[in-house]
């Protein structure tokens, strides 16, 4: 199709396939999902701060933040294991190579999801706690 004039590992990009481009799209909306989890997050801690803890809207941004995290998080992690497992040939095996970002962005999007959790079954225990007195 045509040279793009900047580099990738040193090595010039000769050749732009669809593949190529549909990897990459992928990788960056992964990267808007995370932008937009941030978002979220900030839009928490603003009704943290002015004292909103207990509310449905906390319970509902904390989930979706969990959610965006994850899905940003799987959009980063499938394109790299796709290229490279077209880049080395199928393999089969198992290795741990530590505890990579797309790991602990999979593990902050579960704490999220399970805080949402927590902060859901606290709103419960607290309007009966309320109606017991």
């Amino acid at each position: 199709m045509g040279k793009i004039p900047f580099k990738i590992d040193d090595e010039p990009l000769v050749e732009l396939n669809v593949w190529f481009i549909f990897m990459i799209l992928l990788f960056y909306t992964g990267c808007c999902f995370f932008t937009y989890a941030i978002y979220l997050f900030r839009k928490t801690l603003l009704l943290i701060s002015e004292k909103i803890i207990f509310d449905d809207r906390v319970v509902k941004i904390l989930n979706n933040t969990g959610r965006y995290l994850l899905a940003a998080a799987a959009l980063w992690i499938i394109p790299s294991l796709v290229a490279e497992a077209y880049a080395d040939g199928p393999k089969i095996g198992l290795a741990f190579n530590g505890f990579n970002t797309g790991m602990l962005v999979v593990s902050i999007s579960v704490f999220f999801m399970v805080l949402s959790e927590i902060m859901r079954i606290a709103i419960t225990i607290k309007a009966e706690n309320d109606l017991t007195l």
